[in-house]
């Protein structure tokens, strides 16, 4: 008996509907087979990353090294070495700084002698001016002074000044001549007025030396070590004027009131020789901390 007409159209459908559903399964295959790559392919990059990453374990690896000429390990070795060898109070340094530091108290001790060198002989000194009492008293006793004191601070501020851009050395040897052939030629003086022209040049070297001197030792010794050679200089001050008078006291009387400058200044010019031959300008500023750290 045929099929009936109704039951054969379901089946035609049916059986068209697998078909379509088999070919959809196949394209959706073949696009997934296509999108990922075959195995061969994929081992093979694989395996190009693993030789890629072992070549660069087994490079060499590059060493910088520092410069054997800038060896950073050897740097706090090498500044402290600088900072030992420009120290003053270092071993191999510490006998020359006192020398040096006695050289510049015997430059002053000098310049200062010269200060009250002519109080113990005013009456024998008015006597050869043919001054009257009270012509001593004005011109002797207060214009000298006055002279070396006050007159001599325009020229002695210019010198203190010099000691900021000029070379500390230098400055002494210069102050110290300078007040040493005043003292000198003092001794031949035959009149009032180059009597007192020397008194200021005189005053202004004695008052000069003071900047000059504390700013020389302010480099030469560290802040923890200038209390002592700042006394020491200062003491030299009031050595030398004790020196000075006591001096013209004993010789005045005997040998004339003009010996006591010939002996005082020679003194003072060997000391400026000697500052001269023998005594270094220092760095400026070498004896600070913060510039030791750099050094």
């Amino acid at each position: 008996m045929p099929p009936p007409a109704g039951g054969g159209g379901s089946l035609s459908s049916s059986t068209s509907s697998t078909s379509a559903t088999q070919n959809a399964a196949a394209a959706s295959s073949t696009a997934t087979t296509a999108a990922s790559p075959p195995p061969s392919s994929l081992s093979g990059a694989t395996a190009t990353s693993f030789h890629m990453n072992e070549n660069m374990l087994s490079s060499p690896v590059v060493s910088h090294k520092p410069d054997s000429s800038f060896n950073l390990s050897s740097a706090p070795s090498l500044a402290a070495a600088a900072v030992a060898q420009q120290d003053p109070t270092s071993g191999n340094t510490n006998r020359s700084t006192s020398f040096t530091l006695g050289i510049i108290c015997a430059g002053v001790a000098c310049l200062f002698a010269s200060q009250n060198i002519m109080s113990p002989n005013l009456t024998s000194m008015a006597e050869e001016f043919n001054f009257d009492k009270e012509e001593r008293d004005h011109l002797l006793g207060a214009e000298l002074p006055l002279a070396y004191s006050v007159f001599s601070i325009p020229g002695a501020m210019t010198l203190g000044l010099l000691a900021d851009c000029g070379s500390r050395q230098q400055l002494i040897v210069s102050v110290v001549l300078l007040g040493a052939l005043a003292t000198l030629c003092t001794a031949y003086v035959e009149s009032y007025s180059p009597l007192f022209w020397l008194r200021v040049v005189s005053g202004t070297a004695t008052n000069a030396v003071i900047p000059i001197a504390f700013s020389f030792i302010g480099d030469l010794y560290s802040p923890d070590n200038r209390s002592l050679p700042s006394t020491l200089v200062t003491a030299a001050m009031g050595v030398g004027i004790l020196i000075g008078q006591v001096l013209a006291g004993v010789m005045g009387p005997r040998m004339g009131w003009r010996a006591p400058f010939v002996i005082i200044s020679l003194p003072g010019l060997a000391a400026g020789v000697l500052t001269h031959s023998y005594v270094s300008e220092p760095m400026r500023g070498q004896s600070e901390n913060a510039v030791a750290e750099m050094l």
